[in-house]
């Protein structure tokens, strides 16, 4: 187990790097998911690891671990992400769900240019590859904010964001991810011209953490969730 005084050195040496508009994150600690656990049983080990890095972050949210890898959570799981990001990390958001609607919005107020994510969440016990089927779903939900016609959806979910937002991505959050899924989130921003991201449930809370401690900020988010890959804070 890492000390506390070890763990702060390695959640200060997050460095944010720009290059050619593009954003990274490194940090002195890699810990590959195989060392760590893989699938339900291993819950334990992961929010005991997590545990230890959340200094600023509520540990009731290491129960989204629990949620992450639990298949019949998933709706709980919805709610819970989005709460994160609204009452750790300052966005403004809601939860929808239901029939021809995302399970979630969150969005930016008072920067210069806000922006609002579209959010997927999904339960799986051993990892979540991103089926075409759940790739296309999250490509019409892009486009039908893109477009905001009535005609093709008409609950107007895209109301629940507001009109001061200057831009938009999509995000999906899952316990982990497996397959060619980075291949179809690029798909996915080929098509909609809407860049977005991947999410494991421990860097979620990671994320959440970082946010929380003000080492990276909302505009700093959004360069890191549009690379249309997997966000790792770290290898887990």
């Amino acid at each position: 187990m890492l000390k506390n005084c070890a763990i702060k050195k390695i959640i200060v040496s997050c460095l944010l790097i720009y290059s050619f508009d593009i954003f990274a994150v490194s940090l002195n600690l890699i810990i590959p998911i195989n060392s760590i656990g893989n699938g339900k049983s291993d819950t334990l080990r992961l929010k005991d690891f997590c545990r230890d890095l959340l200094e600023n972050v509520s540990h009731s949210y290491l129960n989204l671990i629990d949620l992450a890898y639990d298949p019949k959570s998933n709706r709980q799981f919805e709610m819970e992400v989005v709460d994160l990001f609204v009452s750790e990390c300052g966005y403004k958001g809601l939860h929808l769900g239901g029939g021809r609607k995302p399970d979630g919005i969150i969005y930016t107020e008072n920067l210069e240019e806000n922006y609002g994510t579209i959010i997927d969440t999904k339960s799986y016990s051993k990892g979540y590859s991103l089926p075409i089927s759940q790739a296309d779903e999250m490509r019409r939900y892009v486009e039908e904010n893109n477009k905001r016609d009535v005609k093709i959806n008409p609950n107007k979910w895209w109301n629940n964001f507001p009109d001061l937002l200057n831009k938009f991505s999509f995000l999906f959050v899952s316990s982990e991810f497996n397959g060619q899924f980075e291949e179809k989130l690029e798909n996915i921003a080929q098509s909609t011209k809407i860049n977005g991201g991947a999410l494991n449930v421990v860097n979620l809370l990671i994320l959440a953490e970082n946010i929380k401690s003000n080492f990276m900020d909302m505009e700093q988010v959004y360069k890191l969730i549009t690379q249309n890959s997997e966000i790792k804070l770290i290898d887990a």
